[in-house]
């Protein structure tokens, strides 16, 4: 959480627990944060799209790797 409140940071790298992912990205965003999140970026579905909503909100424009958002959309849209 320090992290996040650090002005001088600007780009946050989460290698965490994969049920971490989402939560972690979401709060970055929230908290003017760009990120990096190593894979998988969600674990379901729900979280999958919440990242990309919180992506359009925010307007931030960091890459995500599609590599990420792929696999879990091909499962997403089965």
């Amino acid at each position: 959480k320090t992290i996040l409140n650090e002005s001088a940071i600007d780009l946050v790298m989460i290698t965490t627990r994969h049920d971490n992912h989402a939560q972690l990205v979401n709060e970055c965003l929230d908290n003017g944060k760009n990120v990096f999140v190593e894979k998988p970026l969600a674990i379901t579905c729900k979280q999958l799209n919440e990242i990309i909503d919180k992506y359009r909100e925010t307007g931030f424009k960091t890459p995500l790797p599609l590599d990420l958002i792929e696999g879990l959309a091909n499962i997403c849209v089965k």
